[in-house]
């Protein structure tokens, strides 16, 4: 009687236990995702409106954006270059020097740039822009949970479908090797009834070689014919 053989856990029941776990996360991450966007005010937000007034920096450079950027403003037959917008608060009103960003930006949202004349709060209005005007990178800007969540959504998805699909197949190949195998391959070893078979048939065909009888002939020779 041969010893038992240890084998290693299924790996493929840990690949899919970890895939479910991680899809699971990703559906966590989605919801989170839309709850926080609804609650936030960015141009990239769904549904956002422009805030009222943002906080400033004299000298420092800022973006004017809204929803669909350069891209939007085209598909709705706007003018891409905005001219005009200007600010009034911080005790101070009057037009803002605009770098507009033109067709070659790369930006998704942004389609000019301006330093601030001024410190403070104030709001900024840009007759170009119909859907409002955001500054998403004021100083007062709120942090952007919505943006993290579908960060972490995406990663879980991605490496949850990779385990799942990588488990389906190392399943379907143990299953087709147990089926090639016949039930005689267990664990990289031979069982008793395939080693028997195969000592069996090399006896036999030593002994045909040597010139020996096979054993069903010696039973034919000691039967005697009936007179």
């Amino acid at each position: 009687m041969q010893p038992a053989i240890r084998t290693r856990p299924a790996e493929p029941s840990r690949r899919a236990a970890i895939a479910i776990v991680l899809l699971a996360l990703g559906v966590v991450f989605a919801a989170l995702h839309r709850i926080a966007d609804g609650g936030e005010s960015h141009s990239y937000n769904r549904g956002a409106l422009a805030p009222g007034s943002v906080h400033v920096t004299a000298g420092n450079l800022y973006e004017v954006s809204t929803p669909g950027g350069v891209a939007g403003l085209r598909q709705r037959g706007l003018s891409i270059q905005l001219k005009t917008c200007t600010y009034q608060g911080a005790g101070a009103a009057g037009t803002l020097s605009l770098a507009p960003l033109g067709a070659g930006t790369r930006t998704v949202h942004a389609v000019a740039t301006f330093v601030s004349p001024v410190t403070g709060q104030v709001s900024i209005d840009c007759p170009g822009l119909p859907q409002g005007t955001f500054i998403d990178d004021a100083d007062d800007a709120i942090p952007d949970p919505a943006g993290l969540f579908v960060l972490l959504a995406t990663v879980a998805f991605t490496i949850g479908a990779a385990l799942g699909l990588s488990a389906l197949y190392r399943a379907s190949v143990r299953r087709r090797q147990s089926v090639w195998s016949g039930g005689h391959v267990r664990a990289g070893g031979v069982d008793d009834v395939g080693l028997g078979l195969s000592a069996g048939r090399n006896a036999l065909q030593q002994r045909v070689d040597q010139g020996g009888d096979c054993p069903a002939d010696e039973g034919r020779d000691d039967e005697q014919p009936d007179v």
